[in-house]
Parts: C-alpha cells; structure tokens; sequence
C-alpha cells in the first residue's frame, strides 16, 4: 500500500512511521455486505509510529491506499471497497493490477465484488435443452407409431 500524500495525515510530529498491510482469513462480522455482493478479501491496515504503537485513529485527513490486486479480481465485475463498520461501500478504480480507493481512516476492509451468476442458471438451461430435446424425440417417435398403424390398417383393409 502507498500513500499518495502523507504530509497532513496524522496530527504532530512523527519521523518515522510504517503502514502494515495484513490479509485477513476468514470473516468478519462487522463488515456489512450489501445484497448481491460477496466478499473477495479481507485486509487490515494499520499505520505504527517508531515504537510500533498503532496510531491508526490519529489520522486527520482523507488518504488515498493503493495495492495490489488480489489475483483474479480483473475477472470480477462490481468491485467496491467496505470499511468495517460502514455500512456504504467505497468506489475504487482498478488499474494496471492496482487497486485505489480514497478513505480517512484505517483498519479493517474488504474488497467486495458482485456475486458471480448462480450456477443454477446453467443448469436450468442445461434441462431446458435436455427436455426440448426428448421432445422432439418422443414428438418422433409418436409420429412413427401412428404411421406404422397406418400402413398396418391400410394392408389389413
């Protein structure tokens, strides 16, 4: 993660800080996950002065995080960022495998992306073709019968 612009970030005098950036497994319940989206994955970011004592709440100002893409998000549609304990998701731009967003404040977040369409569709299509098929094929072979019987009553008369 980069920051864009750090010189009004945090309140005093600080000469030396590190942003760590760690993957989260799992889920957090205090992340809020709107209707027809899942989440993709889970980052905590916490920025930590020489002392490594966490001085993420002192951030004063809006930041701009960029990281890179988790593998495979290019393929996804509906990307946003969710910040824990926000319930409105954040826009974010997707470029050169990077991903940016704009926030004032860190901690926990995910990167959320639409839900990919349900497999059960494709199987509803699958039976769909399935079933015009042994129509046709049931159609045909009804067809053939009553032919049959036809030609049976003609030689039979």
């Amino acid at each position: 993660m980069v920051f864009k612009d750090v010189s009004n970030l945090y309140e005093g005098v600080v000469l030396d800080v590190v942003l760590v950036v760690k993957i989260l497994e799992g889920a957090s319940e205090n992340i809020s996950i709107p209707d027809k989206k899942v989440i993709f994955k889970i980052y905590n970011v916490a920025l930590l002065d020489e002392e490594n004592n966490d001085i993420s709440e002192s951030i004063s100002s809006e930041m701009t995080l960029r990281f890179t893409a988790p593998e495979k998000l290019n393929q996804r549609e509906g990307i946003q960022i969710i910040l824990e304990g926000e319930s409105e998701a954040l826009s974010c731009t997707l470029e050169n495998n990077f991903v940016e967003f704009d926030t004032d404040k860190l901690g926990n977040f995910a990167v959320i992306v639409d839900v990919k369409p349900s497999s059960n569709f494709a199987i509803a299509i699958t039976i769909s073709i399935i079933s015009a098929f042994l129509l046709v094929f049931i159609s045909y072979l009804l067809l053939a019968i009553i032919r049959k019987r036809q030609k049976e009553e003609k030689i039979n008369k």
